[in-house]
């Protein structure tokens, strides 16, 4: 009875996925990130800082205008401190909900859950001093061309106190504006 229920299962899962529309591609870009840091009621925000990231990204198409299009993104982070260059590199998993108003722009938003890979300031290892999983929503639109090149923006603004000091109230946001380029690959 077991071997036949995941037969039937097995069976469903493979009709369903070969009838979904499902596009995989890679994506990089330039991040402009920044780190919102609020002490005793006092906030301000250092220098941006300019850096990278890269992934890969699948696309479920549910209907002609919604789709789910999961991320896994390494983005390398952080800001400028009076000098100090603040590092932090994460492993982004956004699920993104898009909307396609138009056949080639698409509207996404959605959480995103990001793993500390590493951080430091100066060179000198601070991640003990973190949260290792950093919670934030993805804003954004992009041109996806049927050729399978795309491209766009997105915001990602911090919702976690990534601060995990020991008698330290100091609270650290990271947001993170990108800009894109990307290719579905298969499609």
């Amino acid at each position: 009875m077991k071997k036949i229920f995941l037969f039937v299962a097995g069976f469903f899962l493979v009709a369903t996925v070969s009838q979904a529309q499902i596009k995989f591609g890679a994506k990089g870009g330039v991040n402009i990130s920044n780190i919102d840091i609020e002490v005793e009621g006092l906030s301000f925000s250092p220098d941006s800082k300019t850096s990278f990231h890269l992934g890969v990204m699948a696309k479920y198409q549910l209907s002609e205008q919604f789709a789910i299009q999961p991320e896994l993104v390494y983005s390398a982070e952080g800001a400028d401190f009076e000098g100090d260059d603040f590092d932090l590199n994460f492993i982004n998993i956004p699920i993104l909900f898009a909307y396609n108003p138009t056949e080639i722009l698409s509207i996404h938003a959605g959480p995103q859950i990001g793993i500390l890979s590493s951080a430091e300031v100066d060179g000198e290892d601070i991640k003990d001093d973190l949260k290792g999983v950093n919670l934030s929503v993805a804003i954004g639109a992009a041109v996806e061309l049927a050729n399978g090149f795309t491209g766009g923006v997105r915001y990602n603004l911090g919702l976690s106190d990534l601060n995990d000091a020991e008698g330290d109230d100091t609270s650290l946001k990271a947001n993170t504006f990108q800009i894109f380029v990307g290719y579905f690959f298969i499609k």
